[in-house]
């Protein structure tokens, strides 16, 4: 199946879209096209789909208010980190991250902690 249109000659970099769901396939593969013809043979790379899961989120509500929240939220990063570049960091309805809101901004490797601005409103949630 086709990830999206034809690319220009030059392009050599595309970016597949997040949740890009995988099943069946099990390679990227890549023609090369002219006015002619199609490659009959494609450059291929065999994907290999990482998970990489913070464990133990945690987080205390120093916003006394109801309805709102604020305070530090900490997590333990994953066991191997040789491909995170990052965080980020939502509130959501559920653990699965239904109707997420992005808190603050991208969180950099090696930092494991972001900060929930007092008076955040949590009543979409």
């Amino acid at each position: 199946s086709q990830l999206g249109p034809v690319v220009s000659v030059g392009t050599t970099v595309m970016e597949l879209p997040a949740d890009l769901t995988q099943a069946p396939f099990t390679h990227i593969v890549v023609y090369t096209k002219s006015s002619l013809l199609e490659q009959n043979t494609p450059g291929f790379l065999e994907i290999e789909d990482s998970i990489l899961e913070v464990q133990r989120v945690d987080f205390y509500d120093e916003d006394l208010d109801p309805s709102e929240i604020g305070g530090n939220i900490t997590w333990i990063p994953p066991n191997d980190t040789s491909l995170v570049i990052g965080y980020m960091v939502y509130l959501a309805s559920s653990a699965d991250g239904s109707n997420r809101s992005q808190v603050g901004a991208f969180v950099p490797e090696g930092i494991t902690e972001s900060t929930v601005l007092a008076d955040t409103a949590i009543n979409a949630f």
